[in-house]
C-alpha cells in the first residue's frame, strides 16, 4: 500500500511540468518560424526554457511568452527535430521533443524564388523578398542575381552591413553587373549620411562623406560610360545621345547631333537633345536659335519650349522666355520638362508660393527623379527649412550621385549658415570647410563647372584665402567666359586681394600699391563685363564685396536643370 502510493505521487510530480507548442506537431515549416512555447507546472514557478536542435543547445528564454525563431534556411530541408526543455523553481524539469519538416520551396527550382524575391521587392515586402532570396541562394550560392536580390532587401531594411556584402558577393560573381554596383554606392552614401547625422561634432564626418561622394561619383560614372560605349553613334543615333546626356557628356552629345541637325532641322526629337546639351553647357542663344529652327520649319513640342523658355530667361529676355513658357503649358501641362523648367524660374524669382505649387505636383507624380528632388531642396533651404532640403539632396544624390548640380546647392547652404553670422568660430569654420567638400565635390561630378570653381573661390574669400580665392576665380572665367557669376565672383575677388594688400608691411610700397590699383582696374573690367552678361541683375552695379557676390551667385549662378528629353 505505501509502495503503491509513494509510485503515484511520483506519477504525479512527474507530470507536474508540461510543455505544449503553438506549432501543430508534424506540421511543415519555412523561412524564420518563430515556436511559442506554453508551460504547465502547477503550483510551481518556471525558471526558463531552452530548446535543442539535433541534441545540441541553442539557446534559453527566461521569461513569458517563451518565444524562439528558427532559421529554416540555416538548416537542411527534410524532417527536423527540436527539443524543449522547461525548468521550475523547485528542481523539476521536462525535455519534450517535437518532430517537423522543413520544406522551403527548393523543388521550385531557382528561377522561381528569383522571380518571387523581384515581386516582393517591387512591393516593398522586404522580408518576403529576403526569405525568396535567400532560398535562391540556398538552391545556388554562386547566384550574382540572388546575391543582389537579397542584398536589396537587406537595403530596403536598412541593415546595410549585409546589405553591403551581399552586393560585394554579386560584383565578385558577375563584374559588369551595374545594378550591384550602383547598389553599393547607395550603401556607402547613406552610410556616410549616417556618420555626418551621429558625429555630434562633425568634424570627423567631413573627409568620411566626402569620400564617399568620390567613390559615388566615380562608380556611376563609370557604369554611364561603359552604357555610353555600347552604343553605336552610326546606327542608333538617338540612343548614342541619350546614353551621353545621361553621363553627363554634353559636348559629345552636340557633336554627334551638330550634322544630322544640319539636314533636318524639323525632327523635334533631335532638335530637344541638342538643344538640351547646348542649355547644360551655358549655351543658351544656341540653344534658343536651334528650338527656333524648329518652330519656323517643323513641329516643336512642349518640351522644345520649355527649352526655349529656360534659354531665353538666362540670355535676360523675359518677355521671350515668358511666351515660350506659355505656349510650353498650352500644349502640354503635364509634361515634366515644362513642370520642371517652371520651377527653375520661378526658384529664379524667388516665387516660393508658385514653386511649392508646382513641386507639390512633381513630387506626388516624379518625387524619386533628382532633378525635382534638387528642386524641392532648393526650395526647402530657401526657406530656411535645411533639415527637409538636406533630406531632399540626400535623395537626389542617391537618386544619381552625378548630379552635380545638388552638391553647389548644398555648398551653398553651408556659404548661407556661415555669411549669417549667428555662429562661433567653430562652427564657421565647419560651415566653410563643409561648403569646400561640397563645391569639390561637384568639381568631381564635373570637371569644368564654373559653379563649382566659383563657390570654391568664394570659400577661400571668407577663409580670407585671397591668393587661392583669386586662383579659382580666374579658373571660373577660364571655364565658362560667357557666366556673369562667375566674373562677378572674379571682381569680387580681385577687389579683396587689393583690400588685403593695404595690410601688408612691405619694403617697396609703391609696387605695393600699383599691384592694389591694377587688381582694381581689372576687378571693375570684371563687374562691368559682369554687368554685359546680366543686364537686368548687374547692369551698371558697382565692384561687389564678397558677401554680395555670393548672394547673386547662390540665387542666379546656378545653371538651369531641365528633365532630360525622352
Amino acid at each position: 500500500m505505501i509502495a503503491s502510493t509513494l509510485m503515484a505521487l511520483a506519477l504525479l510530480g512527474a507530470q507536474a511540468v508540461e510543455i505544449q507548442l503553438n506549432t501543430q506537431e508534424g506540421a511543415k515549416i519555412s523561412g524564420e518560424h518563430t515556436f511559442r512555447v506554453r508551460v504547465v507546472a502547477d503550483n510551481e514557478i518556471v525558471t526558463q526554457v531552452e530548446y535543442y536542435i539535433r541534441d545540441e543547445y541553442r539557446g534559453k528564454d527566461q521569461s513569458t511568452p517563451y518565444e524562439f525563431t528558427i532559421d529554416t534556411l540555416a538548416e537542411p530541408d527534410g524532417p527536423f527535430k527540436i527539443v524543449f526543455a522547461a525548468y521550475t523553481n523547485s528542481g523539476k524539469s521536462v525535455k519534450k521533443p517535437f518532430q517537423f519538416t522543413i520544406d522551403n520551396g527548393m523543388a521550385k527550382g531557382l528561377e522561381f524564388h528569383l522571380q518571387a524575391a523581384r515581386e516582393a521587392l517591387q512591393e516593398s515586402a522586404w522580408d518576403k523578398a529576403l526569405t525568396s532570396g535567400r532560398v535562391a541562394l540556398k538552391i545556388d550560392a554562386k547566384s550574382a542575381n540572388a546575391h543582389l536580390l537579397v542584398a536589396r532587401a537587406y537595403y530596403g531594411k536598412n541593415v546595410l552591413d549585409e546589405a553591403q556584402k551581399h552586393a560585394e558577393d554579386a560584383i565578385e560573381t558577375n563584374p559588369d553587373l551595374d545594378e550591384a554596383r550602383d547598389l553599393l554606392t547607395a550603401v556607402s552614401l547613406r552610410q556616410a549620411f549616417g556618420v555626418l547625422a551621429s558625429d555630434s561634432k562633425r568634424d570627423g564626418a567631413l573627409e568620411a562623406i566626402g569620400a564617399a561622394y568620390g567613390l559615388a561619383i566615380e562608380s556611376t560614372q563609370a557604369r554611364l560610360d561603359r552604357a555610353l560605349e555600347r552604343r553605336d553613334r552610326d546606327q542608333e543615333l538617338l540612343a548614342y545621345v541619350d546614353a551621353a546626356l545621361a553621363a553627363g557628356r554634353y559636348r559629345l552629345a552636340i557633336g554627334a547631333l551638330q550634322e544630322p541637325f544640319r539636314r533636318d532641322n524639323r525632327d523635334s526629337a533631335l532638335v530637344n537633345r541638342l538643344a538640351y546639351a547646348y542649355l547644360r553647357t551655358d549655351q543658351y542663344r544656341l540653344a534658343s536659335d536651334t528650338v527656333g529652327q524648329l518652330i519656323r520649319f517643323g513641329t516643336p513640342n512642349a518640351y522644345s519650349y520649355a527649352i526655349r523658355g529656360l534659354a531665353e530667361w538666362e540670355l535676360g529676355n523675359r518677355s521671350a522666355s515668358d511666351e515660350a513658357l506659355r505656349e510650353a503649358l498650352l500644349q502640354d501641362s503635364q509634361d515634366i520638362g515644362v513642370r520642371t523648367a517652371q520651377a527653375v524660374i520661378s526658384l529664379k524669382k524667388g516665387e516660393t508660393h508658385t514653386l511649392r505649387q508646382i513641386l507639390n505636383g512633381l513630387m506626388n507624380d516624379y518625387g524619386q527623379r533628382p532633378e525635382v528632388a534638387y528642386l524641392v531642396a532648393a526650395l526647402s533651404n530657401r526657406m530656411g527649412e535645411y533639415g527637409q532640403g538636406r533630406k531632399f539632396f540626400e535623395t537626389a544624390v542617391l537618386a544619381n550621385p552625378t548630379l552635380y548640380d545638388a552638391y553647389l546647392e548644398e555648398g551653398n547652404v553651408a556659404l548661407g549658415i556661415a555669411v549669417d553670422g549667428r555662429l562661433d568660430q567653430q562652427g564657421l569654420d565647419y560651415q566653410l570647410r563643409s561648403a569646400e567638400m561640397l563645391f569639390q565635390t561637384a568639381l568631381k561630378a564635373k570637371p569644368d563647372s564654373a559653379e563649382a570653381l566659383s563657390g570654391l573661390a568664394l570659400t577661400k574669400l571668407m577663409q580670407a584665402e585671397y591668393g587661392k580665392g583669386l586662383e579659382w576665380a580666374r579658373a571660373a572665367v577660364k571655364a565658362a567666359p560667357g557666366s556673369a557669376g562667375a566674373h562677378y565672383v572674379l571682381a569680387a575677388a580681385l577687389a579683396g586681394n587689393a583690400r588685403q594688400s593695404r595690410t601688408i608691411q612691405a619694403n617697396d610700397r609703391t609696387s605695393l600699391d600699383a599691384r592694389r590699383e591694377a587688381n582694381m582696374v581689372e576687378a571693375r573690367k570684371a563687374a562691368e563685363q559682369a554687368g554685359r552678361l546680366d543686364v537686368p541683375k548687374l547692369g551698371g552695379r558697382e565692384i561687389p564685396d564678397i558677401v554680395t557676390a555670393w548672394r547673386y551667385f547662390a540665387q542666379f549662378g546656378r545653371k538651369p536643370i531641365l528633365t532630360p528629353p525622352r
